[in-house]
């Protein structure tokens, strides 16, 4: 089973201390407070905003990018627009010119009308969200992109529970590779996670080195119906602490700006 994912309605935003992990849930459907939030966007991130041809599209974009910036400016102490955003070869995002002692590790992934984002001190993290879709050819796919182990045990399910252990499995792997900083060019038929019910979430099997197990935790994490999602982090990182997004904190994140 997944988290119970108890999301919490912070009434102030917490502070990052240790070896803590903070996961902040987004809902991408509420554009209450998107025109603030998008006073927080740099030129070139508006610019790439106005870039998106539907309209849905690029309010998304706004107000997930808004709300990463808010929330790394309360963790850093930083005003928002002060951040450097850059980017990995694979895609990863990270913060430009943080000092060793003050780096925050985070990474962000949305899918549907959720955003999910994870925050800590203690290193490298992964995180991501998948709306379930159940139109797709589940078991087609897992021949193409899944472990052999993952195909086989996906074969023992019955039709009606593909779906979600198609999407379990997908997202912890996506988890993983984000981690790791590597994307889509990690071979993802060359490691396993779990996907069937009554198991435990976890990485099962790194084939390039069978070692690198030890070095991190997966968990799974309960982001509403129709929606699947999984963290990787540390194997030493402590349970995280789960937050909802909501008007209030970033409201009094943008009046400090």
């Amino acid at each position: 089973m997944p988290l119970s994912g108890k999301w919490r309605k912070s009434p102030v935003l917490p502070r990052l201390e240790g070896m803590a992990i903070h996961l902040w849930r987004l809902d991408l459907g509420d554009k209450g407070i998107l025109e603030k939030v998008r006073a927080c966007l740099t030129l070139e991130e508006l610019e790439r905003a106005g870039r998106f041809y539907q309209r849905e599209h690029r309010e998304k974009y706004e107000l997930a990018r808004g709300t990463l910036r808010l929330l790394l400016g309360h963790y850093t102490g930083l005003n928002p627009l002060d951040l450097i955003l850059e980017e990995g070869p694979y895609g990863k995002p990270f913060l430009s010119g943080s000092r060793q002692e003050s780096r925050i590790f985070f990474n962000i992934s949305h899918s549907g009308q959720r955003a999910l984002y994870g925050f800590t001190r203690a290193g490298e993290i992964g995180v991501d969200v998948e709306q379930h879709r159940p139109d797709i050819p589940f078991r087609q796919l897992a021949t193409r992109f899944f472990a052999p182990g993952e195909q086989a045990e996906l074969n023992t399910l019955p039709d009606r529970d593909l779906e979600e252990a198609f999407f379990r499995c997908w997202s912890s792997k996506e988890a993983f590779i984000k981690a790791r900083g590597e994307g889509l060019s990690c071979p993802l038929d060359q490691f396993e996670v779990s996907l069937l019910p009554a198991e435990p979430w976890q990485l099962k099997k790194i084939q390039w080195d069978p070692q690198e197990i030890g070095r991190w935790k997966l968990q799974g994490l309960a982001m509403g119906p129709g929606y699947s999602a999984a963290l990787v982090g540390p194997a030493w990182g402590p349970q995280p602490q789960c937050f909802d997004v909501t008007h209030r904190i970033l409201g009094n994140q943008i009046g400090k700006i």
